[in-house]
């Protein structure tokens, strides 16, 4: 069987339960993170700038930026697309040209506030389609998805609350960081948007569920072979 990982988080930092069939420490293994990187370093971001809305629209056309071509999962060109249809489809043109207009330095603060530090060999185009040097953790994006959950509060991810010794005096006690590092106006909309995705969009298999569920899909893949599914 594949190796998996599973965590389940409090909206404060806690894990509440976490299952994985593996013998590596794959919560804390950095891999890449692909479409799970553009909500996080592309779109939110934008809206953060007010450069984009879920309303506006981009047109995913074929596009060469000195030899680097970004193509989209079905291979295909979609005219143009509202920012919403392209978070909810996971298209690729549209993240790239927003993060051109964006900029890698803005798209990087946004990346610290969440947590996730990336190295300056980063800075590309490639950037928008989660490639990275040094990849991320998967307890990384937990907490980085978890801050817009939290309307831009952003607490970390612990495994041990607390210690207690035999008398019951604590010993140990997490202290969380509990920073609020996004507008809630932003993440709302942010949110809204992934809503979509598991309605409609990539994760639309999570649409028979009875629940609210905001959700993002991504696929890395390596010489045309898939190697991390999220």
């Amino acid at each position: 069987p594949l190796d998996s990982v599973s965590i389940v988080a409090s909206n404060d930092g806690k894990v509440l339960a976490y299952y994985a069939n593996s013998y590596y420490s794959l919560h804390n293994m950095k891999r890449q993170p692909a479409s799970t990187l553009k909500p996080l370093a592309v779109y939110l971001p934008c809206i953060i700038h007010n450069i984009l809305t879920p309303a506006t629209t981009i047109l995913d056309e074929e596009i060469d930026y000195n030899g680097f071509s970004p193509k989209n999962a079905d291979n295909k060109f979609h005219g143009y697309v509202s920012v919403r249809d392209a978070v909810s489809q996971s298209l690729n043109i549209p993240a790239v040209k927003a993060l051109e207009y964006l900029g890698y330095q803005r798209s990087r603060t946004c990346l610290n506030n969440f947590g996730i530090n990336i190295d300056t060999s980063d800075m590309n185009l490639s950037l928008a389609l989660g490639s990275l040097k040094n990849g991320v953790s998967l307890l990384s994006l937990v907490s980085a998805y978890s801050t817009i959950a939290n309307q831009g509060k952003y607490y970390g991810m612990n495994f041990v609350d607390k210690i207690l010794d035999e008398n019951g005096n604590v010993i140990y006690s997490y202290q969380n960081l509990n920073e609020h590092v996004f507008d809630e106006r932003d993440c709302f909309l942010m949110t809204d948007m992934l809503k979509d995705t598991a309605k409609t969009g990539t994760a639309k298999r999570l649409n028979s569920l009875d629940l609210p569920i905001a959700s993002k899909t991504g696929t890395a893949s390596y010489n045309g072979n898939n190697t991390d599914l999220y």
